[in-house]
């Protein structure tokens, strides 16, 4: 996980499901995101991206999740932070959502 979840980089050994490590991922990464005032003309939003392996019974496998917040205000800067969040999503490999 990202160093500023998991600030010892422990491996992430688990018998959840794919959904419920996802449900659980999200929510940190909700919360962390939540702690940054980006309110300011410069900050549109925030991207927090991850990709790590995770074991699932004895088979690890790499799994990515994006979580993204916005941060603007005014109208134009929203509509350009919704332009650079979609080009972002999009330009994922591999895509789920």
């Amino acid at each position: 996980m990202t160093l500023a979840v998991n600030p010892k980089n422990r491996s992430i050994v688990t018998n959840m499901s794919e959904a419920d490590l996802k449900l659980w991922w999200t929510e940190k990464m909700k919360k962390l995101a939540n702690q940054y005032d980006g309110r300011n003309e410069v900050v549109r939003g925030i991207f927090l991206h991850e990709h790590c392996p995770v074991r699932f019974n004895n088979d690890y496998k790499l799994r990515s999740m994006t979580y993204c917040i916005e941060t603007a205000e005014k109208l134009e800067e929203k509509m350009e932070w919704i332009e650079l969040k979609q080009a972002f999503i999009h330009g994922l490999p591999n895509l789920i959502t």
